[in-house]
């Protein structure tokens, strides 16, 4: 997925129509703070914008993608577009620039990155990724410097929910006093860690999660999906893009987790079932990491179903087909008071297998105690 203008950005048409209406009017703000949940494609959003920016010819609606501007953009190499973003070990002199091939990488491969997606490529495991002093004050060295092609000068900070107290500290004066033509582009999942300080001298561009529409055209006419399909995946996905992008990745589909998620509490629901239980955790563990990740994510929303169902809202189902027949006859047979604890344990599982452990025994491990809530709820 290309990354270098709005046109390549999946829906999100309100947000684009305010970025480009402030630029009509000539009333950027010169920090803005791009939030939205993961797969919303608030990342891709700030880098379209930028472009805009950027981009020699631009016209009404988009930048105009073959100027040399756009170009460079294209491969995230505009002399004037500045990163900041979370690495390991903070404390060394390290620049930023020693990731930056990797960044670069990632981005273009997948704009929808996340957190997790950028620390499993820098980090080794349990380790955690942070914006330090010394990347804030790289960056606030390289606005101070003059633009190379006498335009704008943009600073990318991507999740500066990361940053710690100093390293926000350290770039409270210049965001607050940026010099001419500098902007900068805060883009994150979160408001809630921000100092106060800092959030008072953004304006905040709120990106919602996508609509189910949105993504099931992305799905069906980028990806190839059958339209069913699409539909489906996209009503799973919840307006996250990213995660329906992954399902479709995954081979087989939703269907496949549709099965597997049937068979699996089935043969929970049966006591005696420990063989069957033991052939699903191979299935299970057949999957890749992400695929796993996937399916125990797709089981949580699985079991939210139920609950609407148990609950007597299946107008407020999402889900459709053999999906929707499968959580009708479920909500039925897991106890209510037995739902939450199904989806803390599931989301438990998650947490470890994101961190390496071994999956045919965390599955194991997890249906043994899905059995048990079962019966003993």
């Amino acid at each position: 997925m290309a990354v270098q203008n709005f046109s390549a950005v999946a829906g999100q048409q309100s947000v684009k129509d305010l970025l480009l209406g402030a630029v009509k009017r000539n009333h950027v703000s010169h920090a803005l703070h791009f939030v939205g949940p993961e797969g919303s494609g608030n990342l891709a959003l700030a880098l379209a914008f930028a472009a805009y920016l950027f981009c020699d010819q631009p016209n009404e609606h988009d930048a105009c993608g073959t100027c040399p501007s756009c170009a460079k953009m294209a491969s995230l190499q505009h002399p004037d577009l500045h990163f900041v973003f979370p690495v390991v070990k903070p404390d060394t002199n390290k620049s930023a620039e020693v990731f930056m091939p990797q960044w670069r990488e990632m981005l273009l491969g997948n704009p929808l990155l996340t957190y997790k997606d950028w620390m499993q490529v820098i980090a080794d495991e349990n380790k955690t990724g942070i914006i330090s002093v010394h990347l804030a004050q790289e960056i606030q060295q390289k606005v101070s410097m003059k633009s190379f092609e006498g335009g704008y000068r943009i600073a990318l900070i991507w999740m500066p929910e990361t940053m710690r107290p100093p390293a926000a500290n350290k770039l409270l004066k210049v965001i607050e006093e940026p010099p001419a033509k500098t902007l900068f582009l805060l883009v994150g999942n979160s408001r809630d860690t921000l100092l106060p300080t800092i959030l008072s001298r953004l304006q905040t561009v709120k990106v919602p999660a996508l609509a189910d529409a949105e993504v099931e055209t992305v799905l069906r006419d980028k990806m190839g999906a059958a339209p069913q399909k699409a539909r489906h995946i996209a009503l799973m996905s919840e307006g996250n893009l990213r995660d329906a992008l992954l399902h479709m990745q995954e081979e087989g589909g939703q269907e496949d987790f549709v099965a597997l998620f049937g068979d699996w509490f089935r043969a929970c629901y049966k006591k005696s079932d420990g063989v069957n239980r033991i052939a699903l955790s191979d299935r299970f563990s057949d999957l890749k990491r992400e695929g796993q990740k996937s399916f125990l994510a797709f089981t949580l929303k699985m079991l939210r179903q139920c609950m609407l169902a148990a609950n007597g809202r299946e107008d407020l189902l999402t889900v459709d087909g053999n999906a929707r027949k499968l959580v009708m006859n479920l909500s039925k047979a897991i106890p209510a008071q037995a739902m939450p604890q199904m989806a803390k344990v599931i989301d438990e599982a998650v947490y470890h297998i994101e961190r390496n452990a071994n999956a045919k025994i965390t599955f194991v491990d997890l249906s043994v105690q899905i059995k048990n809530l079962f019966w003993n709820s």
